[in-house]
């Protein structure tokens, strides 16, 4: 690792993309100010202010999108169980609940710090528990957190469910294909 030891090599640090690691443009911060070396300086901070922003931008280019399994409604699992797999296996890290109840969701969700929840609708579920859903997340100031459902559901019913803040309805007959290049699309790391 390169320490601030002058200002050419901050500015070296903070050009050059290639040498950045996990917390490196911070600490090149925090030595550089602790030496003084930048007093007197012409030092730019949106200089400093770009390249952690680069940093950030980098680091959630590289992590991998956390998806919330879950449904609502009763009835067999082997809908969810195979979405789990087949989202693994497309390169996401996918947690697995079979919790049923909005504030169990939604607190699961935030605990795991997920970037979307993906609901399976079997029969049974209803309207209001995909907006409780939605509506708790921005109570928990957590509206990045996109949420999908998918499964059964009347076909006159699906606008109402766009309307109460679900990004998408995904009807029976939806491939499994179809929702991975949707979630390629559609779902980045928050």
């Amino acid at each position: 690792m390169y320490e601030a030891k002058n200002y050419e090599t901050v500015n070296m640090i903070l050009q050059n993309p290639m040498l950045w690691n996990e917390g490196m443009i911070e600490e090149t911060i925090r030595q550089f100010k602790e030496s003084n070396l930048y007093a007197g300086r012409n030092f730019n901070p949106l200089t400093l202010s770009d390249a952690m922003k680069r940093e950030e931008s980098e680091r959630k280019e590289k992590r991998v999108v956390r998806i919330l399994m879950a449904k609502l409604g009763d009835g067999y699992n082997e809908a969810m169980t195979t979405l789990t797999l087949a989202f693994r296996d497309a390169g996401y890290e996918v947690i697995y609940t079979d919790i049923q109840r909005p504030e169990a969701i939604v607190a699961s969700a935030i605990q795991e710090c997920v970037d979307h929840i993906g609901i399976t609708t079997l029969p049974g579920a209803n309207i209001e528990d995909l907006a409780r859903v939605v509506e708790l997340l921005k109570k928990e100031d957590s509206p990045h957190i996109g949420v999908t459902a998918g499964g059964y559901l009347e076909q006159d019913k699906i606008p109402e469910v766009n309307e109460i803040g679900v990004i998408e309805f995904f009807p029976i007959g939806t491939s499994v294909p179809e929702l991975i290049q949707w979630a390629r699309d559609n779902i980045k790391p928050t």
